[in-house]
């Protein structure tokens, strides 16, 4: 026995409607998973506390296009960051050992290797900034869509 077009059409209206629901679902969850995780983020922890927290965010396991480019921007601003200020810790300590806490002149081999890490250093740091805008940008569209303030608006 087949059911009048009407029936049809309203099963089917349904049946897309639910899907939907479920795919929005899915995209909400999946934008709470990176806030969760992004929020937890912070640039005046050490970096030894935030390398971790961005390998979490980067290891997060998403499908959706927008969710995947927010996450892949933070990730990227971070990392960058988090190499500058590596290279200079390495820098530092490249220095105190080759001048054994200052007690010994610099040799010039060292003092190439020292400078050319605080030069790597300083060009990933001018290069942060452009990189947390998008991040902060892909955050704030992702927050207006699903109507999520900031901690810091709380």
């Amino acid at each position: 026995m087949s059911r009048p077009p009407t029936v049809r059409l309203s099963v089917s209206l349904s049946l897309t409607l639910a899907l939907s629901a479920c795919g929005d679902d899915r995209v909400r969850n999946e934008a709470m998973l990176f806030f969760d995780r992004y929020e937890r983020i912070d640039q005046e922890q050490p970096p030894e506390v935030r390398r971790p927290l961005v390998e979490a965010l980067e290891g997060l396991t998403l499908v959706t296009p927008d969710v995947v480019h927010a996450r892949d921007a933070c990730v990227e601003a971070h990392t960058m960051l988090l190499e500058a200020e590596e290279r200079h810790a390495a820098a530092r300590e490249e220095l105190l050992r080759a001048t054994e806490g200052g007690d010994r002149p610099l040799e010039v081999d060292a003092a190439a290797r020292i400078e050319a890490a605080i030069e790597e250093s300083n060009a990933a740091i001018e290069r942060s900034p452009a990189l947390f805008e998008r991040c902060y940008r892909e955050v704030r569209s992702l927050e207006g869509r699903f109507h999520r303030r900031r901690n810091s608006e709380r």
